[in-house]
């Protein structure tokens, strides 16, 4: 029977003519039931009903009372559906066996993989740690170089011995290499992380390359290599990053001075190649094997032959080349030639339709160029710096310097003192206490320092009302432009980076407190004249500002102050005081209540004798705990300490105006 067959019955009947109805029948289908089915008497029919597919017999028994059992049976089949067939379980089970092994072989690779990639990470996560290692000592130093570069640039000025004063140049040259060393691992480093974008501006390609090869010119007359520069006629100017093109041109140039012995040639040439700038550098030194011409782009790959044995170096400048074209939208690569040497050919395109809107910088400024070193100011240009001891000035100026290296701290003491006043701190937290106690006319502050670092002490002496006018000079060795940018965030007025020249720091020093005792002279001098027409010319938003600060402060002492008051009294609805406050200050009106608060404290602790829980009851504070938490994060101290050292140099500073009057 078919497998849709769902149901069926099976009659019998035994031959008996006699007494039919006393014929007892039992069934039982083998295959489906165990016992056996007594049915009623002078019935002879049994039904199945959903039977699944298979072999079956039925049995069935008969008998008459006091006779012997007559037993027959019967073969029933019902056949299984399509998908059910032996031969489609056959075809199943190879399709299970081939799943299997093809799941195991998946399996397998997917380990292996996880392996090669665990592995791969592993080797990532070991050459990160010795990149951050090396970033890390690097920072480390350009501490000590400063130590160095900075006291040489001071004899080689100071010497008129020629042979003193040649020993001292090449101290002088091989300290600049180190830094440039340490330049390219920490611009690696950057690289890795995404740190590096483009800046382009329109340049003449011809003034730029004519600026690099000066570095050059005095080399190739100590090795005797004749070096040759040939430029195209009427190249147009060029969008190019010049500081990651001029390191490129640096790295390959070092390399091409490198390996090409004495007597040699090296040889420049700037064309137009289809619609693209192309750069050659040819050198007639010992060349790179055709099979080996793309793995010096590799990372701290070296071609392995003589010369490297004697010429050591670090493996990384043509790989950071390689990775800054990437960035620029150009190529570098090895010309393949059987000429003797070796030729890289550096392509730029030559429009601006590859650069974002954002990597345009439409403003020219001064280079900061790899192969442009650092020099001393000339005499000319330090002349014109005002002096920071002249005229009628007889009080030296204050200068404090926040710097935990007593070696840099004791070199600027020693250049400085002469002209200023000095005052010294070794970390943060002491440089705003010294601050506050003796308001410097200009400080020189280190960035990584221990407890408080010169980022959050920068930012929060610009905070107080009684130090923000005071100009900070950020003196450090992070030199990353995202480094630079969160410093000026914070009010830095200047950012010079180690090592420094110490003539610009002391003209930079000069000008800031010139820039700020002219601004005090102008606008707190003797004449009412400027203040009364300062006063009388306030814009919309500055009476505004006014009105909210008086409104404050009268309101100052109540503790339940809420914005929704400060609202109602100026006007305006509190999303339009919100919106309003944010353009203006880029606070919200409970940070802007908080702060005049605490500026109103920080006023009183140091003008007038009262009480620390005085003040925080006039100010508005709920508990002198919140008070104290709220003051300390701000101010960076506590009210009692900020209360100590501020009213102290008060009296020192009377006493030294009264013995300057007299």
């Amino acid at each position: 029977m078919s497998h849709d067959i769902k149901n069926f019955s099976i009659s019998f009947s035994a031959l008996e003519y006699n007494n039919p109805n006393n014929v007892i029948y039992q069934a039982r289908l083998n295959g489906f039931e165990k016992e056996w089915t007594i049915l009623p008497q002078g019935s002879n029919t049994v039904t199945y009903t959903n039977l699944k597919p298979g072999r079956y017999t039925l049995e069935i028994k008969a008998n008459l009372p006091n006779t012997p059992e007559l037993h027959r049976e019967i073969k029933i089949v019902i056949t299984p559906p399509i998908w059910l067939s032996w031969w489609a379980k056959i075809l199943y089970l190879l399709i299970l066996i081939v799943g299997s092994f093809c799941t195991y072989i998946s399996i397998k690779h997917r380990i292996a993989q996880k392996k090669e990639n665990q592995k791969k990470q592993n080797e990532n996560n070991i050459m990160q740690s010795q990149l951050q290692f090396f970033t890390d000592i690097s920072h480390e130093i350009r501490t000590p170089l400063t130590l160095i570069l900075t006291p040489i640039e001071e004899l080689i000025k100071s010497t008129k011995d020629p042979d003193l004063k040649a020993t001292y140049k090449i101290i002088d040259q091989n300290g600049h290499r180190i830094l440039r060393l340490v330049n390219q691992v920490m611009e690696m480093r950057k690289l890795d992380k995404g740190q590096v974008k483009l800046c382009a501006e329109q340049t003449d390609i011809n003034d730029f390359i004519h600026e690099i090869i000066v570095s050059f010119n005095h080399l190739a007359q100590e090795k005797n290599i004749g070096f040759d520069l040939h430029i195209a006629p009427d190249l147009p100017s060029v969008w190019i990053d010049q500081e990651k093109l001029d390191k490129v041109i640096f790295n390959v140039l070092s390399n091409a001075f490198k390996y090409t012995p004495a007597n040699g040639e090296i040889e420049l040439s700037v064309d137009i190649n289809d619609s693209f700038l192309r750069i050659r550098i040819t050198d007639t030194g010992c060349g790179i094997p055709k099979d080996l011409r793309e793995k010096v782009f590799n990372r701290f790959y070296q071609v392995p032959n003589e010369n490297n044995k004697v010429k050591m170096g670090t493996g990384i400048g043509l790989h950071l080349s390689r990775q800054l074209m990437e960035i620029h939208h150009g190529q570098i690569f090895v010309e393949d030639n059987d000429q003797p040497g070796t030729t890289f050919v550096i392509l730029l395109p030559l429009d601006d339709s590859y650069l974002k809107p954002e990597e345009k910088k439409l403003e020219h400024s001064d280079r900061n160029l790899a192969t442009l070193v650092q020099t001393s100011i000339s005499p000319e240009s330090t002349a014109e710096a005002l002096p920071a001891n002249s005229g009628k000035n007889k009080r030296k100026p204050k200068l404090l310097i926040v710097e935990d290296n007593q070696e840099i701290k004791d070199y600027i003491y020693k250049v400085l003192s002469p002209e200023y006043q000095i005052f010294e701190a070794k970390n943060g937290k002491e440089g705003l206490e010294m601050t506050i106690k003796e308001l410097p006319d200009c400080i020189i502050s280190d960035i990584m320092m221990p407890e408080m670092d010169g980022i959050e002490m920068c930012d929060k002496i610009k905070k107080n009302e009684q130090t923000s006018h005071i100009p900070i000079i950020m003196l450090t060795a992070k030199t990353a432009i995202e480094q630079r940018i969160e410093g000026l965030k914070v009010g830095a007025d200047s950012y010079i980076p180690k090592p420094f020249n110490i003539e610009h720091l002391k003209i930079r020093i000069q000008k800031l407190i010139e820039v700020r005792r002219v601004m005090k002279n102008k606008y707190e001098g003797k004449s009412n004249t400027i203040k009364e027409e300062i006063s009388s010319l306030k814009s919309t938003d500055e009476k505004f500002l006014e009105k909210l600060e008086k409104i404050v402060k009268s309101k100052m002492a109540e503790t339940d102050l809420s914005v929704e008051t400060i609202s109602q009294e100026i006007g305006l609805s509190r999303s339009q005081l919100q919106r309003k406050l944010k353009q203006l200050t880029q606070q919200n009106p409970s940070d802007y209540i908080r702060i005049t608060r605490l500026r109103h404290a920080a006023w009183l602790l140091a003008s007038k004798n009262l009480s620390i829980s005085e003040i925080s009851y006039v100010t508005g504070f709920s508990s002198l705990s919140h008070f104290s938490n709220c003051f300390k994060e701000f101010y960076g101290m506590s009210p009692s300490h900020y209360m100590e050292i501020h009213r102290v140099p008060k009296k020192t500073q009377d006493s030294e105006d009264e013995a300057q009057q007299s």
